[in-house]
């Protein structure tokens, strides 16, 4: 699955993209090649960025001889796993658009661009994850940017692809895939308010409340909650009644906020 972190059409925003392996595959405890993980981005609807926010042209390219972890940190925010060992490192990533079996604009250009995570030997995703003693399903998510254009709900994004890295060796055949699967982003997006709207105060809508000389919020297990103080533009009609608040906190893959309530008063 993809989510978004906003549902601003053409914004540049962090999205995490969620997958767990075929626990039955056994082929992943036996891989004597180095393991490849693709994303494929299906079209324009939905354009990964650099970390920085800056779109990664259909020209820009990194070919697989020159992949570094440097390359990982360009592309990926967060590289999280369920597995108490943690996501495993990667050798290095790369990038390219999609050849010529990808999509093309009427120009010429392609549409559809790969990112590939490279594992060293006996050190790639897992069909097991362990807690404690515990077995169970390996879940994985990676935060990226990218800008999401105007698209309904349910559109098929992102293909992802694991297998075995040719060029090292290893592998049974040239082509060696292990799985493939659709990740589905849902809802859709929308357009940005205009003037008049709905909107919060650029700089004081959203402020943090009980905090300490520096801005902080100190959590602790007796206080772990967060309150914060909004104000509506002088620019905008106000808050509707009914409007949904989405709050995201950062890092994406370190926080749990359960099912607890939130309450809203207005002053």
């Amino acid at each position: 699955a993809v989510s978004l972190t906003t549902r601003q059409a053409d914004a540049v925003a962090p999205i995490v993209v969620s997958f767990t392996v075929n626990r039955g595959y056994r082929i992943y405890e036996t891989v004597y090649g180095e393991m490849v993980l693709t994303l494929r981005f299906r079209g324009l609807e939905l354009s990964p960025a650099y970390s920085d926010g800056t779109l990664i042209d259909t020209v820009d390219f990194v070919p697989s001889s020159n992949m570094s972890q440097v390359v990982c940190g360009n592309l990926f925010l967060e590289l999280w796993s369920n597995d108490d060992r943690g996501f495993p490192m990667p050798r290095g990533c790369y990038f390219s658009a999609v050849g010529a079996s990808g999509g093309v604009t009427e120009s010429g250009d392609p549409t559809e661009q790969d990112l590939f995570i490279v594992f060293d030997r006996f050190n790639g995703l897992r069909n097991y994850c362990d807690s404690q003693l515990d077995f169970f399903f390996c879940h994985y998510q990676l935060v990226l940017n990218a800008r999401a254009a105007r698209f309904d709900p349910n559109l098929h994004a992102v293909d992802i692809y694991t297998g075995c890295r040719y060029e090292s060796g290893g592998c049974l055949r040239e082509f060696e895939f292990y799985e493939l699967g659709e990740a589905h982003v849902n809802p859709g997006t929308l357009e940005a308010a205009s003037p008049g709207q709905g909107m919060l105060e650029h700089v004081a809508g959203f402020q943090l409340q009980e905090v300490d000389e520096n801005g902080v919020r100190h959590l602790a297990p007796d206080q772990a909650f967060i309150q914060a103080q909004l104000r509506a533009s002088s620019e905008s009609t106000g808050i509707n009644r009914s409007s949904i608040l989405r709050i995201f906190l950062a890092p994406f893959t370190r926080w749990n906020v359960g099912s607890s309530p939130c309450v809203a008063q207005c002053l």
